[in-house]
């Protein structure tokens, strides 16, 4: 899906993509022009970004016909109102919403999007045209139903009357993207490629609560947190990592994988330990979301198994000069609590291209070896696309941020 930048203005990065509910007003002082409210989901721009389109026949008083737009729990919808003026006179407009379930009215915020071309009120010349962009956000636990709509004068913006429990939409509200955030905060996330049960919410493998957070290999090494994290962000982009280790693997000599969390009684004996390396990652890839993931898609480059180039750029030190094997040193992991987490995980390079891959010993605090027939933990990185953004959320385990993507249309 590509980006767009359409009716933003210029400086705006072309990262900001909108849902576009085109909502096409003719206004006409003195004939009112009766229509049918007219549906279409394959409207296309010529960007080919398919959208919504409601065609509305209008009074100048007010307008009968309104959209509804349903906005998912913890989420955020951004859209643009399209208000054409197709009469000979100046006309003057309000975007109104209305909420019908009083229950959630205080976790629902919605406001004008600060780099909006228009005001949600105003006046446009003859012929002319004014675009709104919104932002709503849901902060309540259950999907809610938002009627938005347009009312319009050809007096001025005071003589509009909003009936019915209708509101101007007011405010200026923006979009934070999750690449702003720092590295190591929280996301609430959930994988949807292939992994099962609360391990996809990002529990750790044999979690049994908060004393107790799981463990691969020795329960005496304990995984410190759950869920998942922002391991860094590179050109714009999130790198997500798991907090843990979401299964532990172990891979026999015909490439066979285990997840019982028993030593096998043989390992993967290829070049580089390729049986296993390949494992990791399928195991990794499980955990991808296309609703997030770069590009839209779950492949080798959107998921992975934490790996050497993963770790060089979270500490700033390479595994390939041997600087930090066996050695617990502060450059090394040793004080990163998104390398040190308590338990042991795999790292998913061979080490001095033997088939032993490193791993995270949390015994020693340092990277050590070992042969594929060990059960340690898989820390699936996800690459997320650059249109995330934070719904809302501080970021720590306690409140992670909640998160949605522009590219995702709304088809409710």
């Amino acid at each position: 899906m590509k980006k767009i930048q359409k009716f933003l203005d210029s400086k705006i990065v072309k990262k900001y993509i909108f849902v576009l509910f085109l909502i096409g007003i003719c206004l006409s002082s003195f004939v009112i022009v009766p229509t049918y409210a007219k549906f279409t989901n394959d409207y296309s721009t010529e960007d080919d970004v398919v959208g919504f389109s409601f065609d509305f026949g209008i009074g100048i008083s007010d307008i009968e016909e309104y959209s509804e737009l349903k906005i998912g729990a913890n989420s955020a919808d951004v859209f643009n109102v399209k208000i054409d003026n197709d009469s000979l006179d100046t006309v003057y407009y309000g975007v109104w919403y209305r909420i019908d379930d009083e229950s959630v009215e205080d976790s629902i915020s919605i406001a004008k999007l600060e780099r909006s071309e228009a005001n949600t009120s105003g006046s446009i010349e003859e012929n002319g045209s004014s675009l709104v962009s919104v932002i709503i956000r849901n902060v309540s636990n259950k999907d809610v139903v938002i009627d938005i709509g347009v009312a319009s004068s050809n007096k001025d913006t005071n003589s509009i009357s909003y009936l019915d429990g209708r509101k101007l939409i007011s405010g200026v509200d923006d979009i934070s993207y999750l690449s702003s955030a720092k590295a190591g905060s929280y996301v609430n996330y959930v994988g949807s490629n292939g992994c099962s049960g609360n391990s996809c919410l990002g529990y750790n493998v044999n979690y049994v609560g908060n004393s107790n957070k799981g463990y691969c290999y020795k329960d005496s090494n304990k995984y410190s947190s759950n869920g998942f994290r922002i391991g860094y962000v590179k050109d714009n982009t999130v790198y997500l990592i798991s907090a843990g280790s979401l299964e532990c693997v172990a891979t026999d000599s015909s490439g066979k994988v285990s997840f019982d969390n028993i030593r096998l009684d043989s390992f993967d004996n290829k070049d580089k330990a390729e049986f296993h390396f390949n494992n990791l990652n399928m195991r990794a890839l499980s955990y991808c979301n296309e609703e997030f993931s770069y590009g839209g898609v779950c492949n080798g480059y959107s998921a992975w198994n934490m790996n050497a180039s993963d770790f060089k750029i979270i500490t700033g030190s390479s595994l390939d000069d041997k600087s930090c094997y066996e050695s617990s040193d502060s450059k090394c992991g040793y004080d990163n609590d998104l390398i040190n987490n308590g338990g042991y995980y795999w790292i998913n390079n061979s080490y001095l291209d033997s088939n032993n891959l490193f791993y995270w010993d949390p015994s020693s605090k340092y990277i050590g070896s070992a042969n594929s027939s060990y059960p340690l933990g898989v820390r699936p990185v996800i690459r997320l696309d650059e249109s995330v953004y934070i719904v809302s959320g501080t970021g720590t385990s306690s409140d992670p941020y909640n998160i949605s993507n522009e590219v995702v249309f709304n088809n409710n």
